[in-house]
């Protein structure tokens, strides 16, 4: 169980919505036994009063969170290229040069690393994807399995770290304090550290609540990032947001050497928070409606890593659903724990005038609304978020 703040070491922390019962999530089997593994966890969301931080309060084994079934790489992601793509520019933009040793935190498959050769030749990622030593997996790129908790980094770098990127990682982290402080002996005098994460912010102004779940352990506001980043006196730089991902991640950039005029602005209080909760549990009373009220047949279209969750909230109510349909070839003819529905193709299915679809992969709904327009669907509902 987490106590304290994953941010400022706050011990009291208000628990503000309690989640029994929480699927994993990213798990797709190949048969319909019964996962010989715990699948359903009990959660609260917890709040801290002194840095606005949320996160969860229970911490699920990585090695159940992270099975062989749980797939998840860039490069074959459409959303996560996408986002990588602008976090790149991003990048980009900021004009370094001549730096002496990069450090991406999470590399996932390098695509990053590979693209800033022109700041500098030495470049480092690690990752728990990788195997626990020290590997050069193309010039002037050496990666290293570990945690960022737990890895010793005098065994990847030979340089002071001068630029640190780290997309999608933090929000997975358990311990980012003691993860910042395992890097200070490591970094430059002069350091800029990049960082993505889903943005609590946006999170709940789009009443994506179903954005809750075990995998991301940690929630941050601009106001508790930065009070994280002062654990090695990285200083509030800039934020931008790339509102095509997750409904708008948020980018900000600290550094130990650059002042900013720029404030941060964006914040949660928990009367936010549970307005925010209560308009999301409003939605799913209407889309509940929506299904028991349609006049056809009811299919599910978008097998996300997140379905779970979506299912989780509309409860009983998705039995109704006939079938799952998905465009991944690597999921088709998969299905979900206790989900006796196997994945299928969309296309060659026959429809009728009064079937309706439910889009069940939120993040991907503009594609997926366009595609089952051109197929003539008449009843699309969306269930939360925006187009």
């Amino acid at each position: 169980m987490l106590r304290t703040c994953a941010c400022c070491l706050n011990s009291e922390l208000e628990i503000i919505w309690e989640l029994p019962n929480l699927p994993l999530t990213g798990i797709y089997l190949t048969s319909h036994s019964e996962p010989s593994f715990e699948y359903l966890h009990n959660q609260n969301l917890l709040y801290c009063n002194n840095c606005s931080h949320l996160q969860l309060s229970k911490i699920v084994d990585p090695d159940l969170l992270y099975l062989e079934t749980y797939t998840h790489r860039t490069s074959t992601s459409p959303i996560s290229k996408s986002g990588n793509e602008f976090l790149l520019n991003t990048i980009l933009d900021k004009e370094f040069t001549n730096k002496k040793q990069i450090l991406e935190i999470g590399c996932n498959d390098i695509y990053l690393l590979k693209n800033l050769r022109g700041i500098s030749e030495h470049r480092a990622g690690v990752d728990p994807i990788f195997d626990n030593n020290k590997i050069e997996v193309e010039p002037g790129i050496f990666v290293h399995g570990g945690f960022a908790e737990s890895i010793d980094y005098g065994n990847l770098i030979e340089k002071p770290v001068d630029l640190i990127i780290s997309a999608h990682t933090f929000e997975h982290i358990i311990d980012p304090v003691k993860s910042l402080l395992n890097l200070k002996p490591y970094v430059s005098d002069k350091l800029d550290f990049i960082i993505e994460v889903p943005s609590s912010v946006r999170m709940l102004e789009q009443l994506r609540l179903d954005q809750v779940f075990s995998q991301h352990i940690n929630y941050y506001s601009p106001k508790s990032l930065t009070q994280l980043m002062q654990t090695i006196g990285l200083r509030f730089v800039s934020i931008i947001h790339n509102y095509s991902y997750w409904g708008g991640t948020q980018i900000l950039y600290f550094s130990n050497y650059h002042n900013s005029d720029e404030s941060v602005k964006e914040n949660i209080s928990k009367e936010t928070f549970y307005s925010a909760k209560k308009h999301f549990l409003n939605e799913i009373e209407i889309i509940k409606f929506k299904l028991k009220s349609a006049p056809g047949r009811i299919f599910a279209y978008g097998a996300a890593q997140m379905l779970p969750i979506l299912q989780y909230h509309l409860g009983d109510v998705f039995d109704l659903v006939s079938e799952i349909f998905d465009d991944n070839p690597e999921r088709i003819g998969k299905n979900f724990p206790f989900d006796l529905r196997t994945i299928k193709e969309l296309d060659g299915f026959k429809f009728f005038p009064d079937d309706t679809i439910l889009i069940t992969a939120l993040d991907s709904a503009k594609p997926l609304t366009k595609r089952l327009i051109d197929k003539n669907i008449n009843l699309i509902i969306l269930p939360i978020g925006n187009i």
